[in-house]
């Protein structure tokens, strides 16, 4: 697996734009498993603005050009 971890005040919003998630609902210290972009994740919710997402090395190029790409659009 490789870890991103994302740090920022819009990450829910970013990471909304493509999984069925509610992250608002995330509770801090916790996790949960759902799809980012068609990519089987796991998130680990530490703060609401500090999220470790852990994904398979095989989908993980691709989901970092997906996070870069929202990221952008903002």
């Amino acid at each position: 697996f490789t870890v991103f971890s994302l740090k920022g005040s819009n990450i829910n919003e970013v990471l909304s734009k493509s999984s069925p998630l509610n992250f608002d609902l995330l509770l801090d210290n916790s996790s949960a498993q759902t799809l980012l972009n068609n990519i089987d994740i796991t998130i680990v919710k530490k703060n609401n603005e500090n999220i470790d997402l852990l994904v398979r090395r095989s989908f993980s190029e691709h989901l970092w050009d997906w996070i870069e790409d929202s990221a952008n659009f903002n």
